[in-house]
């Protein structure tokens, strides 16, 4: 029976939101392709969801949301991060851009983007497939319109506290902001996100020489609900602008108003995400369920994992440099007649290479993840060919290599 609950809880590690409006659509560098961009929209509503910049929050414990949104903490993979999605490997932190992009792809091919072969010799709750083709079904369903909301939009920008809810709840109706960089080019018809989740349309842009010219023509209660008096006002716009640029640039009136359809992307994204759950999300990221799985938990930071294989395996050996993942793998390399562990021979520093290329290669090239007790809590990867490798259950430390599953492996001492 799968175990619950005992999923590490991880503290939050937000990246910084910026306040200026982003480049527009069709000036992106290289030409992004309709995928490329589906999946950049896919990752920044998901990335807003989790955060809880929205009213319907996230339909995930506040840990799991953490979880997904952390960053790997010496930042392996964080800014190399944007590639494209894999079917394969152990995911990189944040894992929201790997669940984003996977989740876009999903949609774009109608088809479960993540491998979930069978692995020879172990099994696994049988009831997945038929879970996958509900998710598939529901997933293309609400995320054709998402796709379609994504060819719309124009223009990013952010929006602060409490003005983004008030624009949710269509009290505020005007956006002002200095009429500078692309802030200068939008028009009317043009279809804004704001916050990376909220659509609004352009419904006309009027140019003011200050903001206070601006509150009082447009006014308080149109730009700045809840705000009293105009030099209230100006002074919530100083905390962005200085004088001079405002005197420089001059100031622009955005009024927005909600789509005529009222489902926007946040909507449909948490219609998703409350689909799928927390059991669609692990699949999603490759993680297995069997008999004694631990069905909350998360896969580990590569960087952890990589960094529990090679802390030295006995430091109380005055110049032993030999690493855990190394000793573990010298008991392996003659234990498979047919050489796929690879050479093991030379120096300890070159031993501690040859290990540490294999690791890398097997959380590449993983097909099969698991969370399971056996009889502690352990994290583990396995291959195609059933080769694998064990930490423990936040990836601290390396609990050593995998034979492929054998029957009664253990009384040939796994060789095979």
């Amino acid at each position: 029976m799968a175990t619950e609950n005992l999923a590490p809880i991880y503290p939050p590690n937000f990246e910084a939101e910026t306040l200026l409006i982003m480049s527009p659509a069709d000036e992106h560098p290289s030409s992004p392709s309709p995928a490329g961009s589906f999946s950049e929209f896919m990752t920044g509503l998901l990335q807003s969801l989790l955060s809880n910049e929205n009213q319907l929050g996230c339909p995930f414990t506040r840990e799991f949301c953490v979880a997904l949104l952390r960053t790997d903490d010496v930042g392996y993979g964080n800014e190399g991060n944007e590639e494209p999605f894999s079917e394969k490997g152990v995911p990189k932190y944040p894992l929201y851009k790997y669940i984003g992009r996977g989740l876009s792809e999903w949609i774009s091919t109608g088809k479960f983007s993540r491998t979930m072969e069978p692995m020879e010799g172990i099994s696994e709750d049988e009831g997945t497939s038929a879970k996958i083709e509900g998710w598939t079904k529901k997933v293309v369903e609400i995320g054709v319109h998402l796709k379609e909301l994504s060819q719309k939009v124009r223009f990013r920008m952010h929006c602060q506290e409490p003005y983004f809810s008030q624009l949710i709840d269509g009290m505020k109706t005007v956006e002002g902001r200095c009429a500078s960089g692309e802030y200068s080019k939008i028009q009317v018809g043009d279809f804004l996100l704001v916050n990376q989740s909220l659509l609004l349309i352009v419904k006309d842009v009027k140019r003011y020489s200050t903001f206070e010219e601006m509150l009082e023509i447009e006014g308080l209660s149109s730009v700045l609900p809840e705000v009293t008096t105009i030099k209230e006002g100006v002074q919530v716009y100083r905390k962005f602008y200085s004088e001079a640029r405002e005197k420089e640039a001059g100031v622009v009136g955005i009024h927005v108003q909600h789509r005529v359809n009222p489902r926007q992307p946040f909507e449909l994204l948490y219609d998703i995400l409350k689909e799928l759950h927390v059991e669609g999300i692990r699949a999603l990221l490759g993680m297995r369920s069997t008999m004694g799985s631990i069905t909350d938990t998360l896969p580990p930071p590569t960087s952890m994992l990589l960094s529990a294989f090679s802390i030295v395996n006995n430091e109380t050996v005055p110049g032993s440099k030999l690493t855990v993942g190394a000793r573990a793998l010298s008991k392996h390399v003659h234990r498979c007649s047919n050489g796929w562990w690879g050479m093991f021979t030379g120096s300890e520093p070159a031993k501690n290479e040859l290990s540490f290329l294999k690791l890398q290669n097997m959380i590449e090239d993983a097909i099969w993840m698991n969370v399971h007790v056996v009889p502690v809590p352990v994290f583990e990867i396995r291959v195609r060919g059933g080769y694998g490798a064990r930490w423990s259950l936040d990836g601290s430390q390396f609990r050593g290599f995998l034979e492929p599953p054998m029957e009664e492996g253990y009384l040939h001492k796994w060789r095979h």
